[in-house]
């Protein structure tokens, strides 16, 4: 289909739209509204009417959706308030499964973020305007145009959306301020171990989850802060403003909420050390590659690595389950590092005195 023209979507961020200063709009193919919103884990048994936009209702995010298609080829628009669900990468992937997704999502520091997956698989993400290497080819056209001076950031991540998915979007009533919205209770999150993996595996060690299970929950989330500021602070992160975000929160004595930035950071991690990998595994199958570069290219791996399970740490800090947050996150923040043995021990000491 032809490029859908960014200037249909100028009425995203008028004032007059509940969302227009910071949310996320997610465009779904092949799943109804209602199908979608248990997709992402809303409940649909309480709905909350009004205009209560896509805050936090008693802990939890917001969220809604319109129906669109027809019954025998349905299409639904998630729509959040200062949310971001529709943008994690995971969720995204998750409700292109019978088709295709593609997510919009910005805020009021000006960051545009667009995603699009096809099938069950994650096909691009990327921050206006930058242009990711996966960017489907019908969306270069409109993505140019993201580098042109003041230009409408919202808007032509809108038109790339519907340009990927074929979903019409208009500024209708039920869309642009919409009546019911749904808590999500059980939100989406692929962690690397599970909670029963870490407890019958006896993970980060079977003294860790002995002492994590007799210790109270204000021990076990004292644990997760620190394991979770050891560990981005080891990876050099601890002044990245995604993270002071999630290390400010710990001070509630809840769980966190993970902003979009540093799940896409987690996602990016993943693709490099990936890549990593088999740079290291070329690199050590040349037998003519000199020794300073077998080094460099390992000391590489290591890099995104520790990353990598740095971030997954702090994947554990959003559960609301204290035991699984805090063996989880104690557990990948010990791969953060080259001294696993070291950081366990720290750890241990730090459970049984927090002082």
């Amino acid at each position: 289909m032809p490029a859908a023209d960014p200037e249909s979507f100028s009425w995203v961020e008028d004032d007059t739209v509940r969302f227009s200063e910071a949310g996320c709009l997610t465009l779904v193919t092949g799943l109804s509204a209602t199908d979608a919103l248990r997709r992402v884990g809303a409940d649909l048994t309480q709905p909350a009417s009004g205009p209560l936009g896509g805050g936090r209702v008693q802990g939890y995010s917001m969220i809604s959706a319109h129906d669109g298609g027809s019954p025998d080829s349905p299409s639904a628009v998630l729509i959040e308030d200062n949310g971001y669900e529709g943008a994690q990468l995971d969720v995204l992937a998750a409700l292109s499964r019978k088709g295709r997704a593609a997510s919009v999502f910005w805020n009021v520091n000006g960051i545009v973020m667009f995603g699009c997956a096809r099938r069950g698989r994650l096909v691009c993400s990327t921050e206006l305007p930058d242009v990711a290497e996966t960017l489907p080819r019908s969306l270069t056209t409109l993505v140019d145009l993201a580098a042109e001076d003041d230009a409408p950031l919202v808007a032509i991540a809108m038109a790339m959306a519907v340009t990927f998915t074929g979903i019409a979007v208009e500024p209708q009533p039920e869309l642009v301020d919409p009546d019911v919205w749904y808590p999500i209770t059980d939100p989406m999150l692929r962690l690397p171990v599970t909670a029963e993996e870490l407890v019958v595996g006896g993970l980060p060690s079977a003294a860790m989850v002995e002492a994590v299970q007799a210790a109270d929950a204000d021990s076990r989330w004292r644990l997760v802060e620190w394991s979770v500021r050891d560990c981005l602070t080891r990876v050099g992160l601890q002044d990245d403003p995604a993270a002071r975000d999630v290390l400010a929160q710990f001070a509630n004595g809840q769980p966190v909420t993970v902003g979009v930035e540093l799940a896409r950071g987690r996602i990016e991690a993943e693709r490099q050390t990936e890549l990593a990998g088999d740079r290291l595994q070329r690199v050590f199958d040349n037998s003519e590659v000199p020794d300073w570069q077998r080094d460099s290219v390992l000391q590489e791996s290591r890099l995104w690595a520790h990353r990598l399970w740095a971030l997954r740490a702090v994947m554990y800090a959003s559960l609301d389950d204290s035991v699984t947050a805090a063996l989880g996150a104690t557990y990948c923040a010990s791969y953060s590092g080259d001294d696993e043995s070291e950081f366990l021990n720290r750890a241990t000491a730090m459970l049984a005195n927090p002082a």
